[in-house]
């Protein structure tokens, strides 16, 4: 999900992009490297935004 969503960021001419990714169910391990690795990626998890909410 995360690749796709870089390929296809690039309709898009911005020189600085960061990627928000929500999940229900969390996220893989893989999805997680992948993440820290670019830098410009944040991950929200469901139980994160139930978390702020109370």
């Amino acid at each position: 999900m995360l690749h796709a969503l870089i390929r296809r960021s690039r309709l898009f001419s911005y020189e600085k992009k960061y990627y928000y990714i929500f999940a229900k169910n969390g996220f893989t391990s893989d999805c997680r490297k992948s993440a820290e690795e670019l830098g410009n990626v944040i991950l929200v998890s469901y139980e994160e935004i139930m978390n702020t909410i109370d």
